[in-house]
């Protein structure tokens, strides 16, 4: 579905996963903030 992630989770620590998080949000901020300001509202920078 649009808007969600899956990865396998097979013998993963919660740093590669947090890791994983980190480096999705990074590529992904434009298009977060983009949404959420459409469904919210601007956000004061």
């Amino acid at each position: 579905e649009k808007g969600h992630l899956s990865a396998p989770l097979n013998k993963v620590t919660n740093a590669e996963i947090a890791e994983e998080m980190a480096y999705c949000y990074a590529r992904m901020k434009s298009d977060i903030l983009e949404c959420f300001k459409r469904q919210v509202g601007k956000v004061k920078d």
